[in-house]
């Protein structure tokens, strides 16, 4: 079990004191979620993240791009993300938004901001960046 107080507590201190992000945080009775757009260099789309723990120790983040049409280029280099990103899944959701989307079924209170960093890290990475920056030049604000 998570002790969901005490995770806002570290996320902010991560999130908020160390990587100076506004991320929106709202604790429940099951569980915890913080929320913000940012900008990252080198992708011309801001990336709206979301992050929910669960007190059962499920934890869960998504990076929202832009929209994407879901032509057989974009398939491809979906696939192609897909086959080399092992611990980020991208995907198109029904409303059109490119998501990756990073899942842990279990985690201990300590892993929660180990977590949270990794992933940060993993997505800012070379490796992600290769296979990731042919989609996000697909992708396109609403309108």
């Amino acid at each position: 079990m998570i002790n969901l107080k005490k995770a806002q507590k570290e996320l902010t201190k991560l999130l908020v004191k160390q990587l100076g992000l506004d991320f929106e945080f709202g604790l429940g009775e099951d569980r915890l979620t913080a929320k913000n757009s940012v900008s990252i260099n080198g992708y011309d789309d801001d990336v709206f993240i979301s992050f929910v723990v669960f007190k059962s120790g499920s934890y869960g983040v998504d990076f929202v791009f832009d929209k994407i049409d879901r032509t057989p280029q974009a398939l491809e280099l979906l696939q192609n993300f897909n086959e080399n990103s092992v611990w980020l899944a991208a995907f198109i959701r029904d409303d059109g938004y490119l998501v990756l989307r990073y899942n842990v079924m279990q985690l201990s209170d300590d892993d929660v901001v180990q977590n949270t960093e990794s992933v940060m890290q993993k997505l800012i990475s070379p490796e992600i960046r290769e296979v990731l920056t042919p989609l996000t030049r697909l992708t396109y604000s609403k309108k």
